[in-house]
């Protein structure tokens, strides 16, 4: 039997006897190893017990609107026997296990979502990801790097238990995929280094962290992974040899130089080409795109078939968030904490990671160095040249969005430069010298924090850190306490580095392990992610859903707009737009709902929906209020009424009311205008939600915006919102801004609880305010005018109650519907719908003539038709839906969904599988016979 040349270069023809050679780094665990990996263990659980204890979940809008619905909809798919293909819940229907956000094809969570509940499912995920991204980290510094026990440790917690990545429950498929990063370095490592079977598992892990629901990560790592192999490479060939200390803290006696029984090291060749280091590389990552091919092609053609692919300009990126180097002393409250920017990383393993960058292993603090630094330039956004390069000319960088998602590299970078600072501290070649270049170190990073604050943030908000800082009281970007904590434990870790040199070994290492417990501890205490408990939470929308998949289980249904303070979306911004049910817990509920994340419809709807119409077409969400009446009804859509707390019988019904504009900001002193079309005839009532900024100084009763209706005829219709009645301080939880606050909480708040790389985590208070109009007017344009002198307004959006508004109270627990277009119809015939599943319809039906049978579900490629068993062909109707024609007579007419896009993507799957077996037994095959 023959290999190929390109195998026999990667190293696949080795004899089987060296395979246990390759796996002596798992061999030798010691008690320090022991120790430390349960250490993790426990801080994992410590960091996560707040947002996903017994009876929580992170509280997290894409979290519980999104994952949580996904992961219903799989486990009950699953517990069913089958793999969701297709989506029928969300708008008019939409590709599921095509959907990379989804994580249908990520098998790992096949098992506890098949043998738990659901809500301990994800509980679970969001727990066993978070210990495998410590785990992964410290294993790599273990065996990469050549750190000690406690030096490892220390970055271990630097890159995954500080508060971002714990943060980050809140959007568990970001966790999930971020938790395979140093598990895809120290595999790339290992097939570099040792090749064979560890390619094959390279392979896996790619594959895997590429199924996991966020993308991203994967174009991040193997990026990282290059950029570390070709530097670690220069420095092996290039650079002059220099000898590494001994791996730390296994089985110290305290004194320096005491013997170590590290991880065997893992080292490149510099004898070897770098191309020969790079192509392992490639193939690992080709053999994890052709395992995840059932992902990868399905999910090509449904980019290729919505808004997903439409990119946007530079010039709209600087909105985006980007990464500052004060988010490095923000602890990140909330969830999601990547996504708001903020990478707390902690006072102690900064300071220790200057002190790896400075005084580490020349090799690897130069690589980490150079990764350090291009990615913070990457993460500051259009604010640094680089990023509009790479955005312009690296393929697939778009993808990344988001300009501060490039900040979790460069967390890796500092966290591995932290474990190298720890380790050269209990160096026996530390002096005064060394601790005096660290602390100058030190002393450069705060002015080089302040100018890329003012670089991006500009005068007015540096002038307001300076003050910050320079008071010590406290202020909008650091709180008094805040700034204690970092002169406390900055100030005991320069001692420590001061005195590291006078220390036996075993005591600096401790020093640094307690300091950096202590400093991330604390922080985590301060700003501890939020959770939610899903239970109550979700229970309004079940038991809705409930009673409409009874009345109309083949029909979409939209809900109520706002019914009440008690809507179950209370905690959010926004909340007063989202319906009865919300968008995406169709999912959950298993009802089929109009107002959805729904690419597919939106860029297949463009052009005639009004939402569309009014040039928002990179909005995935679809709300009834967007759209005119008759284009409801061609959506073939119930409006259900159904009911919520505030009447004076408990029960308040409504139908939608209009929503007119869209957020607005009214700066202070300012004026703004908001135009529309297709506004009502008339108007009975007006709601708005708004909130001030920077309104502290504001008395209470001031008016605060004057909101003026102009109308058809002319005429103006003024409405006075006043702070403390109508609307309020934004900032009103935060306490630095509380006690200085002269207006009170208005009296229907809206809270959610937010995080800023700037503002630090606090509750954020949006105000409904009511009113109600003597005579219905028809509503022309709406002006908006801050009369409070020095204050910026928000106005979230305006909705008016039209005239005929079907405002009924009927029974409690009852439902009423308004008339709508059947979801499957044919003119002048009848229709029997036999079977509704969500890749099979099959219905009995009638044409008395020839015609056209509409079903109104999204048309798209992989559904194929039959009519009496034999194929025909699908036409599309009003741009969106499925059609076929129909002759005279009674006929079985069925709907399948059969993508070649899947088929396609499995045949590569399987060809991954053979791949990863033909590498794993090669070995084994070509065994020379023994002599």
């Amino acid at each position: 039997m023959n290999v190929s040349p390109v195998m026999a270069r990667i190293g696949v023809h080795r004899r089987a006897s060296a395979v246990s050679s390759r796996l002596s780094l798992f061999r030798r665990v010691s008690w320090p190893d022991a120790i430390a990996v349960l250490g993790l263990t426990l801080l994992a659980a410590w960091h996560l017990w707040p947002a996903a204890g017994s009876g929580r979940l992170p509280q997290n809008l894409d979290f519980m609107l999104q994952y949580v619905p996904n992961a219903a909809y799989l486990a009950r798919s699953l517990a069913d026997g089958r793999v969701p293909l297709w989506n029928p819940y969300l708008g008019t229907g939409m590709p599921f296990a095509a959907d990379p956000g989804t994580g249908t094809w990520y098998l790992p969570n096949w098992l506890p979502l098949s043998t738990l509940p659901l809500y301990a499912a994800v509980r679970a995920i969001i727990w066993v990801h978070l210990i495998w991204a410590a785990l992964g980290c410290y294993l790599y510094l273990r065996s990469v790097l050549r750190t000690g026990p406690t030096p490892s440790w220390i970055g271990a917690v630097s890159f995954a238990l500080t508060t971002w990545l714990p943060g980050l429950a809140g959007m568990a498929a970001v966790l999930t995929a971020i938790s395979w990063l140093p598990w895809l370095l120290l595999l790339g490592h290992l097939a570099t280094a040792r090749r064979g079977p560890w390619i094959a598992v390279l392979g896996i892990a790619g594959a895997l962290q590429l199924a996991a629901g966020w993308p991203v990560a994967s174009y991040l790592s193997w990026a990282l992974l290059g950029l570390l192999t070709m530097a670690f490479w220069i420095g092996d060939t290039v650079g002059r040899p220099h000898p590494s200390p001994r791996p730390l803290g296994d089985g110290a006696t305290g004194r320096r130089g005491a013997r170590s029984t590290g991880c065997r090291p893992l080292a490149h060749s510099p004898t070897r080409s770098l191309a020969s280091h790079l192509l392992p590389l490639a193939f690992g990552a080709l053999v994890a795109a052709i395992l995840a091919g059932i992902l990868l092609v399905p999910a090509a053609e449904f980019v290729a078939e919505t808004n997903y692919a439409e990119t946007r300009p530079l010039e709209r990126v600087h909105t985006e968030g980007y990464l500052m180097l004060l988010s490095w002393f923000r602890p990140a409250g909330g969830t999601g904490s990547l996504e708001s920017s903020q990478l707390y990383v902690g006072v102690v393993p900064l300071l220790l990671a200057l002190t790896g960058l400075a005084f580490g292993r020349r090799r690897h603090a130069v690589a980490f160095g150079v990764v350090l630094l291009v990615a913070l330039v990457a993460a500051m956004g259009t604010h640094a040249p680089l990023f509009g390069l790479l955005y312009r000319w690296l393929p697939g960088f778009r993808t990344v969005y988001l300009p501060a998602r490039v900040g979790l590299v460069a967390a890796f970078a500092l966290a591995c430069l932290a474990a190298l600072g720890a380790e050269r501290l209990a160096s026996a070649r530390w002096t005064a010298r060394h601790a005096a270049v660290v602390a100058a170190s030190a002393a450069l990073f705060v002015p080089l924090v302040f100018g890329q604050f003012w670089l991006s943030e500009g005068y007015d908000n540096f002038r307001r850190l300076l003050t910050n800082t320079g008071r010590f009281t406290g202020g909008p970007f650091l709180t008094q306490a805040q700034e204690a904590h970092y002169i406390a434990f900055g100030g005991l870790a320069l001692l420590a580095i001061g005195l590291a040199a006078r220390l036996p070994r075993a005591w600096t290492l401790a020093a640094a392990l307690v300091l950096t417990t202590a400093d991330l501890g604390l922080a985590r205490s301060q700003a501890a992610p939020a959770g939610f408990d899903p239970e109550p939470w979700y229970r309004p929308a079940i038991e809705t859903g409930r009673q409409l998949a009874t009345m109309y289980p083949h029909e979409r249904v939209t809900g109520l707009q706002w019914h009440g303070t008690q809507h179950f979306l209370n905690d959010f911004p926004r909340s007063a737009a989202p319906a009865q049910l919300p968008p995406n817990l169709a999912l959950l509920t298993g009802v089929r709902d109009a107002q959805a994340y729904n690419p597919l419809l939106l860029r297949r709807a463009v052009y005639y929906f009004s939402r569309a119409a009014r040039g928002q077409k990179d909005d995935h969400w679809l709300r009834i209020d967007d759209f005119y009446a008759p284009e409801v009804r061609r959506l073939a859509v119930r409006n259900v009424l159904v009911g919520g707390g505030g009447g004076s019988d408990g029960v308040e019904w409504r139908v939608t009311d209009r929503r007119l504009s869209e957020p607005v900001v009214v700066p202070a002193g300012g004026a703004t205008q908001v135009v529309w079309q297709g506004a009502p005839k008339g108007a009975t009532q007006v709601r708005v939600v708004s909130y001030l900024g920077e309104a502290t100084g504001v008395p209470q009763d001031t008016p605060a915006i004057r909101l003026t209706l102009e109308t058809a005829s002319g005429e103006e219709v003024p409405l006075v919102l006043r702070a403390g009645r109508e609307t309020a301080e934004w900032a009103y939880g935060r306490p630095d801004v509380r006690r200085i606050v002269q207006h009170r909480q208005a009296p229907i708040a809206l809270e959610t609880r937010i995080a800023s790389a700037v503002g630090g985590a606090f509750s954020v208070f949006e105000y409904l305010a009511t009113f109600a109009l003597h005579v219905p007017i028809e509503v022309r344009a709406i002006h908006a005018q801050m009369v409070a002198p020095g204050v910026t307004g928000y106005v979230e959006g305006v909705w008016v109650t039209p005239p005929d508004a079907d405002i009924a109270r009927p029974a409690e627990g009852t439902l009423a519907l308004a008339g709508a277009l059947p979801r499957l119809r044919i003119e002048g015939g009848s229709v029997d719908l036999q079977i509704d599943e969500p890749e099979r319809i099959v219905a009995r039906v009638v044409a008395p003539r020839p015609g056209a049978l509409v079903l109104a579900d999204a048309f798209y490629p992989g559904w194929k038709a039959t009519i009496g068993g034999y194929p025909v062909p699908i036409e599309v109707a009003d741009g969106l839906f499925r059609s076929v024609s129909l002759p005279v007579g009674e006929h079985e007419v069925a709907f399948v969904y059969r993508p070649t896009s899947l088929r396609l993507g499995a045949m590569f799957s399987v060809t991954g599988i053979l791949v990863v077996l033909l590498i794993l037994f090669v070995p084994f095959v070509r065994r020379p016979a023994p002599r």
